[in-house]
């Protein structure tokens, strides 16, 4: 999922990368050198590990939307102040 509409938008992935047990959320800029900027650990409610359903970015805040099967959460830029 491309985070943004300009023709640079970062490409946002969701996955277990390099055999991480979590989910990793990483961004890969228009430069190629990619970044891990978030992480989804199993709630512990359950048995199974979290499953990424989609990816929603809201450019309004400037968040992305992380929906799995129990939860939706926001990514975004520290909040200031």
């Amino acid at each position: 999922m491309f985070a943004g509409g300009a023709s640079d938008a970062p490409l946002v992935l969701a996955g277990s990368f390099g055999g991480y047990d979590a989910i990793q959320l990483v961004r890969v800029p228009s430069d190629g050198e990619a970044e891990i900027v978030g992480e989804l650990k199993s709630s512990g409610d359950d048995e199974e590990d979290p499953r990424v359903l989609s990816l929603l970015w809201h450019a309004p805040t400037a968040t992305l939307k992380v929906l799995t099967a129990t939860h939706v959460s926001d990514w975004g830029p520290p909040k200031r102040g």
